[in-house]
Formats: C-alpha cells, sequence, structure tokens
C-alpha cells in the first residue's frame, strides 16, 4: 500500500519518503481549500452589513484559521516531519523573510486607509520574523520553549495594570467631567 504525501510546493502529489522536505511542487488540497475558506470568511467579515452590534458566525474564525494556516505553512515551508539540513535552509529563510517584509508593507499600506476593518497583515509579517529561528530548533528544544511561554505569558499579563482601572480613573478625573 502506498500513500501519498504532498511537499507544499506548487504540483502534483509525491510518494511517502520521497522528496520529503524537497521542493518537488507538490500541494496539499486540504490547506488550499482552508486558506479559500479563510478568505471567504475574511471578506465576508468586513463586508456584510449587520443590523445590530452582533456577532456573526465568521467573526473571528477567518483570522484564528489565517494564524493557524500561517504557522502550518511556515512549518510545511521548512521541511515539516523531515527538517532541512543546515546547509539548504537559507533559501528557505530569505523566501520567509521577503514574505514577512511584504506582509509588512501591505499591512502598512491598507492601515493608512481610514477604514473600520482592523488590518493585521504587518503583525502576520512581523511574527514571521520572529519565528524564523524558532524553525530550526530541535523538538525537544522547541517543548521546553512552549511549556516556559505556556507559564510566562499569562504571569506577564497578571502583572500588568488592569484596562478597566487605568480607564475609569481617566473618566473619572475633574478634567473628564463635564457639568
Amino acid at each position: 500500500m502506498t500513500t501519498k504525501c504532498a511537499d507544499l510546493s506548487v504540483g502534483k502529489p509525491v510518494q511517502a519518503g520521497e522528496g520529503a522536505g524537497r521542493s518537488s511542487g507538490a500541494r496539499v488540497a486540504a490547506i488550499d481549500i482552508a486558506r479559500g475558506l479563510a478568505i471567504i470568511g475574511m471578506l465576508a467579515a468586513h463586508t456584510v452589513p449587520r443590523a445590530n452590534s452582533a456577532d456573526l458566525i465568521f467573526d473571528g474564525r477567518p483570522s484564528i484559521l489565517f494564524a493557524t494556516l500561517a504557522g502550518v505553512s511556515l512549518g510545511i515551508m521548512t521541511g515539516s516531519q523531515r527538517p532541512l539540513a543546515r546547509g539548504r535552509r537559507a533559501d528557505r529563510v530569505v523566501g520567509i523573510v521577503i514574505r514577512a517584509l511584504l506582509l509588512i508593507a501591505l499591512g502598512v499600506w491598507l492601515d493608512g486607509f481610514d477604514g473600520t476593518p482592523a488590518v493585521i497583515l504587518h503583525y502576520y509579517g512581523v511574527m514571521f520574523l520572529l519565528m524564523i529561528p524558532v524553525l530550526f530548533i530541535r523538538r525537544w528544544a522547541l517543548g521546553l520553549l512552549a511549556v516556559v511561554l505556556a507559564f510566562a505569558a499569562p504571569a506577564e499579563r497578571a502583572t500588568r495594570p488592569s484596562r478597566s482601572s487605568s480607564t475609569s480613573a481617566t473618566s473619572s478625573s475633574p478634567a473628564n467631567t463635564r457639568r
């Protein structure tokens, strides 16, 4: 029994074990379908008029799908189950940096328009750049980093003052009250 797997560049499926980590031209249809759904969801979230401020079924979900697909795509681009050897990583890193810079530029450009949709593309670009050092570390180190972040992030958040206390303090000050 042969199983098909994909290398996620562009083209046809490859046999399992063949071309792993190599750009042979294969794509994974499920990821392409998920990307299409995310694009449709983002268009709907930003263009469907609302009678009130109620959340619609596609509010937030396309953004989550985009973020998840971005991480999956970075993993696949850098070798997936069989990470690329040290000498073969430079072209992938350059590709990621170019994509990140394009996302940052596009996000900044779109953010310049006076509109209501929140533009997050430049944040994705920055995250791509921040992920480059993590893409090639060993799995045990990645697991350790994930555990540290899982405990450190909530602890750091708990030390920050809450927004409600800072906004209520400014709104009740004599300068902000009108009679």
